[in-house]
């Protein structure tokens, strides 16, 4: 599989092994209360990602986790405090068909080591990943071109 397809495993993301948000310079200070979050799964990666929002530009309520909207009360709370973004376009598309009203644009972001962390969640969306930002990364600055 090439780096851009999607995949269940995270292929093509790079994975230290050695747990690398616990050594990261950068904190992620928003979850110092969720244990052994981001998960020992996720990974860094150099690859772009798509990110549905209702506003263009991107607008304060915009990308925002399912915890800040209050959604999946009782579910996993490090998933809760992720970002939802896709590696594939087409799903994207999808999710924006499917909730027209408030998934309005796609905006496409080059997710780097620096940024944080990716983990394949698939589900509805076979290129669904969840994505914890270090302390200081902004949704808006990632997701910037409206596609």
């Amino acid at each position: 599989m090439t780096e851009g397809s999607s995949t269940s495993d995270n292929q093509g993301f790079r994975n230290d092994e050695a747990e690398p948000f616990r050594n990261s310079p950068v904190p992620f200070d928003y979850l110092g209360d969720v244990p052994d979050c981001p998960p020992a799964g996720a990974v860094e990666t150099n690859s772009v990602f798509y990110c549905c929002h209702e506003y263009n530009p991107a607008g304060p309520s915009d990308f925002r986790t399912a915890a800040q909207r209050n959604h999946f009360l009782g579910l996993d709370e490090c998933r809760r405090r992720s970002y939802s973004i896709m590696r594939e376009l087409r799903d994207a598309k999808s999710l924006k068909k499917l909730y027209p009203m408030v998934r309005r644009f796609i905006s496409a972001g080059d997710i780097v080591p620096h940024h944080g962390f990716v983990l394949h969640t698939g589900g509805r969306y076979q290129s669904h990943h969840s994505l914890w930002l270090r302390g200081g990364v902004s949704m808006h600055a990632i997701f910037n071109r409206v596609i």
